[in-house]
């Protein structure tokens, strides 16, 4: 599943709640990608000033040096009023024109004061960049049947205190015949790492205290069984916990040996090969 369908698998569509255009307005922009914030920034303060530019033209002879029906220089004076550059080359010549470049220059500043606080917030933000594998892999560890999926950290620093949870999310019926999700953790064989610099590989052991205990690959994926795995840990740069997940289907599940080696050590020095993230051996 890529990342596409996974980021889908995870939405809710929430019905039954009064939906608000003006609420979480704030949360809304900062799970925007930065494409479309900037997107989204460069389309707002083009629509602020062509509407300023519209009113400074209504009103012809209201900007000295401005021919009646040059819009263009209607919007780079709206420009020069907002940013409050002020060339001297445009100037307010009427009581109209004074009272729309005071009250363009207060949403000016209103809007910069916005915008550098949205954008502190952005970057400030602590992310991850952890991978996980695209499959988990149904294997054996120790001889005893088990489930191994990986995971990796591909920017170059350290997480401290890595905590890992893996957790099955299967549909139940209750004896009175009601339907409910139901959660259940899977012990990890480790699921603390005091470091998480290179990779991690994740191990749940099909024992008889597992949910998984006695079903096969076949009927996980006939009652379509979904697995999603969790990470946090405290990161080295920005002294902030990151998070990440995953979520696999029953259908990522696959018979394997082991994943590929990705770790060398070449005079010293280790080197992994996050390509062979994914790779696995029969």
């Amino acid at each position: 599943m890529n990342k596409r369908l996974r980021n889908r698998a995870l939405q809710v569509r929430r019905l039954g709640v009064e939906e608000n255009l003006w609420e979480d307005n704030y949360h809304r922009l900062l799970r925007l990608s930065w494409p479309r914030f900037f997107g989204l920034v460069i389309i707002t303060y083009i629509l602020m000033n062509s509407f300023f530019a519209f009113m400074f033209a209504a009103s012809p002879g209201s900007v000295t040096n401005i021919q009646p029906g040059d819009w263009f220089s209607y919007f780079a004076f709206s420009v020069q009023t907002m940013s409050t550059i002020g060339y001297g080359v445009f100037s307010p010549a009427t009581h109209y024109a004074h009272v729309l470049v005071t009250l363009e220059a207060a949403i000016g500043m209103f809007f910069t004061a916005l915008l550098t606080g949205l954008m502190f917030s952005k970057f400030s933000r602590a992310s991850a960049r952890v991978v996980f594998s695209e499959n988990i892999l149904l294997t054996k560890f120790n001889g005893m049947p088990a489930l191994q999926l990986r995971m990796g950290n591909i920017r170059a620093n350290r997480v401290f205190e890595g905590r890992a949870k893996l957790a099955l999310l299967r549909d139940e019926v209750s004896s009175e015949g009601e339907r409910m999700r139901r959660i259940y953790d899977l012990k990890l064989l480790r699921n603390e790492t005091p470091i998480f610099s290179l990779s991690w590989t994740l191990f749940h052991l099909i024992d008889a205290e597992s949910p998984l205990h006695g079903v096969s690959l076949e009927q996980m994926v006939e009652r379509n069984w979904e697995f999603t795995v969790a990470f946090i840990g405290l990161d080295q740069d920005m002294s902030q916990n990151i998070v990440a997940n995953n979520l696999y289907t029953s259908n990522h599940i696959v018979r394997a040996r082991k994943f590929a080696d990705m770790v060398d050590l070449q005079d010293g020095v280790r080197i992994i090969d996050f390509s062979k993230l994914h790779e696995i051996e029969q």
